[in-house]
């Protein structure tokens, strides 16, 4: 948020799913082999502590918002929930979908200064 706001973003049209679409402000994945680790485990997860997700999404608004990680402590992100999310492209494929989404979502919020 800025200024009271949600910053959402527009997926390019060259996307292969979802293209032109309004979505969420960052999106990502926790990727193996960083250290410290961006995988949660039970525990992190059952806590609400998900520093792995945290360290995820520190790292993805670097690469697509150009926010320095100094400026995300880990302690400022707000763990939401965690879900499964299914979605077919239908609408740029048609009705028989190959293409779409399929995956565990980590929900987090974080207020910028």
């Amino acid at each position: 948020m800025f200024q009271g706001r949600l910053l959402l973003q527009q997926r390019a049209s060259s996307k292969i799913t979802f293209p032109s679409v309004w979505t969420n402000t960052c999106c990502s994945h926790q990727l193996i082999g960083f250290e410290p680790t961006e995988v949660d485990g039970p525990d992190d997860v059952a806590s609400g502590a998900v520093p792995g997700a945290k360290r995820a999404a520190v790292r993805k608004l670097k690469h697509e918002l150009g926010i320095e990680p100094a400026e995300l402590p880990l302690e400022s992100f707000k763990y939401l929930t965690r879900l499964h999310y299914w979605a077919a492209d239908t609408v740029t494929h048609g009705p028989s979908a190959e293409w779409g989404e399929h995956e565990i979502d980590y929900v987090l919020f974080v207020q910028g200064k």
